[in-house]
């Protein structure tokens, strides 16, 4: 009975440390784009990072963003950092130095178009699919366009 106990606090310990070490990197992310274009037309859309009160973003966390037609053929690929992004966004802002590391935290939206993350003029008609991820925390979008 006794060590049963003993390891349900350890449990119980360890399930506090992760909840813990997981907190303030919570982040939101939207794509907002339209699901239909045409040839001719640049990539639409924008997408759009939510930093909410308490959260706390690495300035060199990693993003990945993907553009592809069909399943296979890959058209751009390109990595940025968190600090990229923000300094394209509409509202660029400065990162806060906390165990000397620097983190944004400032609440708030955050907005980049897609096409000056990836400059791709639609020249063929198809599916598309845009892929974006965040690595810390773990976010992935993925959205279809079909150009007509």
């Amino acid at each position: 009975m006794k060590k049963v106990l003993v390891l349900m606090v350890i449990v119980a310990l360890a399930l506090i440390f992760v909840f813990l070490k997981s907190d303030g990197i919570t982040g939101n992310v939207a794509l907002e784009i339209q699901e239909s274009s045409s040839v001719g037309s640049q990539l639409p859309g924008s997408l759009v990072l939510t930093i909410e009160q308490g959260d706390s973003i690495e300035k060199s966390t990693p993003i990945l963003i993907s553009l592809t037609k069909g399943k296979k053929e890959v058209i751009e690929v390109k990595t940025l950092s968190m600090a990229e992004f923000i300094a394209l966004s509409d509202s660029p802002i400065t990162p806060v130095t906390k165990d000397s590391k620097e983190y944004f935290e400032t609440p708030g939206s955050y907005s980049v178009k897609t096409s000056l993350l990836i400059g791709y003029t639609f020249t063929e008609k198809g599916n598309y699919e845009l892929f974006f991820r965040i690595f810390d925390p773990d976010i992935t979008i993925r959205k279809e366009i079909s150009v007509k």
